[in-house]
């Protein structure tokens, strides 16, 4: 999003995604939406046709903002493909503890809320996790195929892993309060990465947040 004040559009489109996060869908009202945000109800009803409408555009606005936060700095990792993979997962634990947006991902709520009744919905959840999980995918294949020997790995499979591992944090997360709880699963996963890439991976591997 673009530095200055947000247009009205903007700030309901915060406001849901924040108590979309917070309250899930079904106990978030428009009336809600419109207080957060300071706006009326004529203005929601100008931008968004309902709820569904705001929650979908949230929901691409949540994905995409994840997708840049994760990827922030990456222009600054290691060429190497093995190094920089290990600095992305040193990344992403880092950011998890940053207090700048509410504890919880949208993609997931929204996924166990609707995804079973809207196949609208299930189809974006669908999508936005996809396109996380092929961004680590091609991570982690570069990585095996830098490796100086053949590695019995599926990089779907372990990108699939990594996502699944750090929506389990945000869940525990949120119940226990205890954010360092994603430096240690990711930790572990890395850890599970370096057994996978043998010592290649510990003599060429460097922690660069």
């Amino acid at each position: 999003m673009a530095d200055g004040p947000l247009t009205t559009r903007d700030r309901l489109l915060e406001a849901a995604q924040t108590l979309f996060v917070m309250k899930g869908f079904a106990l978030t009202t428009v009336d809600e939406i419109c207080i957060k945000a300071g706006a009326t109800k004529g203005a929601f009803f100008h931008h968004f046709e309902n709820k569904d409408d705001i929650a979908l555009k949230a929901l691409e606005r949540f994905a995409y903002g994840r997708l840049s936060l994760m990827q922030a700095g990456s222009e600054h990792w290691p060429r190497d493909p093995i190094e920089r993979l290990f600095a992305y997962i040193h990344h992403v634990s880092a950011a998890s503890l940053e207090e700048s947006h509410p504890r919880g991902c949208l993609i997931a709520i929204l996924a166990m809320e609707l995804g079973a009744t809207s196949e609208t919905f299930r189809r974006n959840c669908d999508l936005y996790f996809g396109i996380w999980t092929d961004y680590v995918r091609i991570l982690i294949a570069d990585a095996i195929a830098a490796h100086p020997r053949k590695l019995d790995a599926n990089p779907a499979e372990l990108a699939d892993h990594f996502v699944t591992i750090f929506e389990g944090s945000v869940v525990l997360a949120r119940s226990s309060g205890d954010m360092r709880i994603f430096e240690r699963n990711l930790g572990q996963f890395e850890q599970y990465l370096r057994l996978v890439f043998g010592s290649t991976a510990h003599k060429r591997a460097r922690a660069v947040v």
